[in-house]
């Protein structure tokens, strides 16, 4: 599964089939796109300048690929026609004085592709990955039905940071 890349980008590449999702290679990415199966790109922790080339690959506005390596709070969607563009936000358990901190990933979905981008590990993007794994027809739907169990995953891991801050506060 895991690919290190350039300096410090790790980016996992599933691809739907009818024997289940397979892994692919970075350098086999062209190819997994042409052959029309559904994808799933997650881009974790790269460098300044390591995400250009995976963008650039799918033909994304530049304005948004600055949007991927600043961090906002707000969430954004926008419709770029060939592809929609999410931010939204997950929280992680706290580091140092904080009980909890955002965690933004950014969501690219395409006709036959969703792309994750986030600057740290999510627990929720590694669970969903499992899921996928053990679950071979998760991934075979439609982009943007992934899309939505991507955005659920990261909502669904709320629930245990809150619980967790709830059992500290009592």
């Amino acid at each position: 599964g895991r690919l290190a890349w350039y300096l410090d980008a790790v980016i996992t590449i599933i691809k739907a089939g009818e024997d289940g999702p397979t892994t692919v290679p970075i350098e086999e990415l062209g190819a997994a796109r042409r052959s029309g199966a559904m994808l799933w790109i997650d881009i974790e922790s790269p460098a300044e300048g390591e995400l250009v080339p995976v963008m650039e690959a799918f033909h994304f506005h530049p304005l948004v690929i600055e949007d991927c390596m600043e961090f906002s709070e707000l969430p954004k969607f926008e419709d770029f026609g060939e592809y929609l563009f999410i931010t939204t936000h997950g929280i992680g358990p706290g580091k140092g004085d904080y009980v909890f901190w955002l965690q933004e990933i950014d969501i690219f979905i395409g006709a036959k592709y969703i792309l994750t981008f986030h600057k740290e590990p999510m627990g929720a993007i590694s669970m969903l990955r499992r899921r996928c794994q053990a679950n071979p027809r998760m991934l075979a739907g439609k982009a943007d039905l992934f899309g939505h169990r991507i955005i659920d995953a990261v909502a669904e891991a709320y629930t245990s940071v809150i619980d967790d801050f709830s059992r500290r506060s009592d």
